[in-house]
Parts: C-alpha cells; structure tokens; sequence
C-alpha cells in the first residue's frame, strides 16, 4: 500500500511538472515579442542631372534603382533632381537642384497591427518636397533645417533650409528657433505656408496651383500658434551623416 501511495505521488509530482511547463510555453507563445526596430530602405525612383550620395566617404553618382539607407547624404547640382520612395516610412520625397540632405535616421518598428517609424531628415541646404501618408500616433516624420524642425504627418509639404514650409492637405508643427535663440512653435495646416521672422500667412494662388503639388485637393484648414513653456537652452544640431560642408 505504501509503495503504491508512493507511487501516486510520484506521477502527480511528475504531471504537475509537466503541466506547469506546458502553461509556460504556452504562456510564453501567446505573449506578444518585442518586435526589434529594422531599418528602412529609401529607393531612387529617379536621379536627374547632377546628383550625388556619400556614406561618409567620397561623393559618387546616384542613379536610379540604388537603396539608400539610415547614414547617406544626397547632394544636388544645377538642374539635378532625386525622388526616393521610403516605403513604410512615407511616401515620396523629391530633392530638388542644389540642395544638400542628410538621412539621419530612417527605422520602423512591427508592434502588432500598428507599424511605428521613425524618419528624420537634415536639410542644409536647398528644398524638399515630400508626400507623406499618415502613419500610427507613435510614428515621427521630421525634417531638420538650420532654424529649427517640421513635425509632419498625413500632408503634402515644401520646405527650404531657409526655414520656410508650405503645406497641402494636412498639417505641420513647425519649430522655428530665432537668430537670438527664442523658440516659437506653429501649427501650419492646408493652403498656409510659415515664413521664419513673420509667422504663418496664407499662400498665393500661384503657389497653391503649382504643378508640383501634383494637383494635390483639400480644404483650408485654421492655424494656430502654440506657445511653448519650459523649453531649456538649445544647442546648434550637427548631423550625423553628412560630411563637413
């Protein structure tokens, strides 16, 4: 009798083992993973003209078909032009002639249904023109100048290193830092575009029927200047990626 009572809790010592270790394993398949973050790919769709990369060495041609990542600068000539397509970081993103960009950071991360990006561009010198779609609240899409940084998302806009931002469609949260270092931050949404030492004022007809919108449609939306409190010192932003000018 003894023997056999022995026996019993053997095997029930040995299933409860085996039946923690399964709850475990099953535990551990249904919680989700930490999804690492990958970086993205910025394709050329098309390079015209003068047009050059640089990974950090030597400037050499870009053509069409080349993937650019996270690290690479772009620079334009006279009658140079570049359009990348980033994927699930944005849509499109055209570099115009004589203009200096730097990709400081270009990565996405997979966390269940939702896709968070993560997108920053350093303009110098020149302007850009980007189409890009809306993306999950965590995502950021930035483009960085020498007067301050373009929040973007879901819009159509047009932005020059000399700080001024156009937009179509959508809205845009422009930081803008003065020459004495005051730092002023503006929402500028449909048909307004933001011009640094004067705020954010309506567009022109002509510039809200230039083609390069690509006849972009929308419906005018208000602007709004947010103030901005307990903001610290600012230090002058040196980019990763492109070489020394």
């Amino acid at each position: 009798m003894n023997d056999n009572r022995h026996a019993m809790k053997s095997l029930s010592g040995i299933f409860g083992k085996a039946a923690g270790l399964a709850g475990a394993v099953i535990l551990a398949l249904a919680l989700p993973t930490a999804a690492a973050v990958q970086q993205g790919k910025a394709e050329v769709k098309s390079a015209k003209g003068s047009a050059e990369y640089s990974t950090g060495g030597a400037w050499a041609p870009l053509k069409s078909g080349m993937i650019l990542g996270k690290g690479a600068a772009i620079k334009t000539g006279i009658g140079g032009e570049v359009r990348l397509s980033l994927g699930v970081n944005g849509e499109a993103v055209t570099i115009t002639e004589n203009t200096t960009v730097g990709i400081d950071k270009l990565e996405f991360d997979k966390t269940g249904a939702d896709v968070v990006t993560e997108t920053q561009f350093d303009l110098r010198v020149g302007r850009i023109l980007g189409n890009i779609k809306k993306s999950s609240p965590a995502s950021r899409f930035e483009i960085k100048t020498p007067t301050g940084v373009a929040g973007i998302r879901g819009t159509k806009i047009d932005i020059s290193a000399g700080g001024v931002v156009k937009v179509i469609g959508g809205c845009v949260i422009v930081i803008y830092v003065t020459p004495s270092g005051e730092i002023s931050t503006y929402e500028v949404c449909h048909g307004f575009k933001f011009v640094p030492g004067v705020g954010v004022v309506p567009m022109t007809n002509e510039e809200m029927q230039s083609g390069e919108w690509n006849k972009v449609t929308g419906k005018d939306s208000q602007t709004r200047q947010v103030q901005v409190e307990g903001v610290g010192t600012i230090s002058t932003f040196v980019s990763p990626t492109l070489p020394p000018p």
